[in-house]
């Protein structure tokens, strides 16, 4: 088979016996001799432009200090150092070494950094560099066109979805309905249908929970924690609370013998303070003797040096009297508003009513 381009010489030089089919063996008359070296000529002219095809492989460390040009497939295996002033690349170039291009370099080809090899830009003094790199695995390839312009201040580079970036304001689209507030709904922003804000004040249509409580299905308002979580600042509500009790009557600190027609309590506790209206409906006093006092408030009361102040008390039967609330207790003491002095069992008849109103501190 004659031998048509470098690429099919022999590295054994008995086996070069022709160029393009002549015959250059040993015996060979002059005339072929000098017809092949033309040829040879032809060849390596070939070679230089890459009109033979061949790839050029360069084993060694190469050193491009002209305007060079390599257009064909070359692989260059080697070390290279460029200081050329204008290297050209134009054919699909492989570079295995530690390669060093000082020169104007233009790679008019693709270009494959393999096995998660960096691209690189080092400083001022080529001391430190940044770089990009591939991730470890790369399921399909991947090209992303850039922008031919450059974006105004705080813009971002954004993709399409089919690799073409553009430069875009950082922004991202609301949930819900117009003035809405916002809350992260599984990674994307949603709407508040009952929380809305017109950019000075907020408005809620609904309920709210604070201090970890559920909010209410009904109505609206705040939702407070059945066990208050008190605040150390003076100036915050932490607790608020509507609620009733019933109410027992004590006589001497008992209640054998006492029975009743009705008997209600309600209360509402805002922060530490209860306001409380309660009502007795007596159908027996019973046989008991002694100081009247009425239990079953809500809460107890603070532990306090002092009496709460009094309360106003009613009643169908005896003139209007007032009430303290024990220290530390959840008991109303009945008194006489002028005099101060207890109200026994003695004034109290089987029938009374008893009504009392006010507020103290927990």
């Amino acid at each position: 088979m004659p031998k048509t381009k470098i690429s099919e010489y022999s590295a054994t030089n008995s086996s070069n016996t022709d160029i393009e089919g002549i015959n250059i063996d040993e015996g060979c008359p002059p005339s072929s001799i000098n017809n092949a070296i033309r040829e040879l000529m032809v060849h390596l002219k070939e070679f230089q432009t890459g009109a033979s095809g061949d790839a050029f492989t360069f084993a060694g460390g190469t050193l491009m200090s002209g305007t060079n040009t390599i257009s064909g497939a070359a692989v260059i295996s080697g070390n290279i150092n460029s200081s050329g002033t204008t290297n050209t690349f134009s054919g699909g170039n492989i570079f295995s070494g530690t390669n060093t291009f000082s020169g104007t370099n233009v790679f008019s080809s693709d270009v494959t950094l393999n096995a998660q090899k960096d691209l690189r830009f080092a400083d001022s003094d080529s001391s430190n560099w940044v770089a990009f790199q591939a991730p470890a695995t790369v399921s399909s390839n991947v090209t992303w066109t850039l922008p031919a312009a450059d974006g105004t201040s705080n813009q971002a580079l954004v993709t399409n979805g089919s690799g073409t970036l553009s430069w875009a304001t950082a922004s991202a689209s609301p949930g819900g309905s117009n003035t809405q507030l916002q809350y992260n709904n599984a990674g994307a922003f949603g709407g508040i249908s009952g929380v809305t804000s017109d950019g000075t004040r907020i408005t809620a249509s609904t309920t709210i929970g604070v201090g970890g409580a559920t909010p209410s299905t009904s109505g609206s308002g705040i939702t407070f924690p059945a066990t208050a979580s008190a605040s150390s600042d003076a100036n915050t509500l932490d607790d608020y609370e509507e609620g009733t009790f019933t109410p027992d009557v004590n006589i001497g600190g008992a209640t054998t013998g006492i029975t009743y027609t009705g008997r209600a309590g309600k209360y509402t506790k805002i922060g530490n303070l209860v306001y409380v209206s309660l009502g007795v409906v007596l159908s027996s006093k019973g046989a008991l003797s002694g100081d009247i006092t009425i239990a079953g408030l809500p809460f107890a009361s603070a532990n306090t040096d002092y009496r709460e102040p009094y309360w106003r008390g009613t009643s169908n039967n005896f003139a209007d009297f007032s009430a303290t609330v024990t220290s530390s207790a959840t008991t109303l003491l009945v008194r006489n508003p002028t005099t101060t002095a207890n109200i026994t069992n003695t004034t109290l008849a089987n029938n009374s009513v008893l009504f009392v109103n006010g507020c103290y501190q927990i």
